[in-house]
């Protein structure tokens, strides 16, 4: 999913609800599907990138160290975060799963270190494969950030839920493969003193199967904030990844990625990540 920084307001936006309606459609489009898969055989399937979602239902384990470096060259106002991130999904059957994150992080910024858990995650995954024989899956969902952070510390928040909807799409041609996410972020419970910054993100991924083995990506994600004070503000990101599954355990598979601001407007310097991921 997406790691948006909105700082919503009291109520949704129409858009939200529109989502959320759009999510229930594809929901009752899932359930009508498994006489489908039954008959013409196991589902479309994607394989995970790192920093985008995979839109496939899946169970499956995943731990992540991530780095990230905010702020300028100064050292007084950089900030570089340490993280890792667990994550679990299980898949009820191949158009539904849940899914759950837990990130702790230390943060080094302006001389001082402090550590954190950071907001945990729920999300609701959903699929539709009625246009799996094109190579194609629909689908979406809604994740609902948690307070399980830290506002003294600046790790993420004790006192306020994030909602998420999103829809994605998915299409396989072959080695390659090329999946979108659009969210759109807000905050369930502001009050007068959180500033009002909701978010659309549009997340992407492409990805070329090189050998059984060897899957080489390219990741983008596009941010805008589109309520509060910086309403307009964009952001672009966008760089490498690399996936290797290991022979004699096909169920694992180790990964790497980074990323860099690719606009004037940044969130953060750099971020990279090393992953490994275990499915069942």
């Amino acid at each position: 999913m997406l790691n948006f920084r909105a700082r919503g307001g009291s109520s949704a936006p129409l858009c939200v609800w529109l989502c959320v309606s759009m999510v229930f459609s594809v929901s009752r489009l899932s359930g009508a599907q498994e006489s489908h898969e039954h008959k013409h055989g196991s589902p479309l399937h994607f394989s995970h990138p790192i920093f985008t979602e995979s839109p496939s239902p899946d169970t499956k384990l995943r731990f992540d160290y991530l780095f990230l470096k905010a702020g300028g060259h100064d050292t007084e106002e950089s900030l570089r975060d340490h993280t890792f991130q667990a994550e679990g999904e299980y898949a009820f059957n191949p158009s539904v799963s849940i899914e759950v994150k837990l990130p702790f992080t230390r943060r080094a910024s302006q001389g001082t270190t402090v550590s954190s858990t950071g907001s945990g995650e729920i999300a609701l995954k959903l699929a539709s494969f009625a246009a799996a024989d094109r190579g194609i899956l629909l689908g979406g969902g809604v994740e609902l950030g948690l307070p399980t952070g830290s506002e003294r510390k600046g790790i993420g928040s004790d006192r306020l839920y994030q909602l998420e909807p999103f829809l994605d799409l998915g299409y396989q041609r072959g080695a390659f493969e090329f999946v979108t996410f659009l969210s759109y972020g807000t905050i369930l419970n502001r009050d007068d003193a959180d500033p009002r910054e909701d978010e659309v993100e549009l997340a992407s991924s492409a990805l070329y199967r090189v050998s059984p083995r060897f899957e080489t990506l390219v990741e983008m994600a596009v941010s805008r904030v589109v309520s509060g004070d910086e309403r307009g503000e964009q952001a672009i990101s966008a760089g490498p990844s690399f996936k290797y599954r290991v022979q004699r355990v096909e169920q694992l598979v180790f990964g790497i990625a980074a990323r860099f601001p690719v606009t004037e407007h940044r969130e953060f310097e750099r971020e990279f990540i090393v992953s490994a991921l275990y499915h069942f």
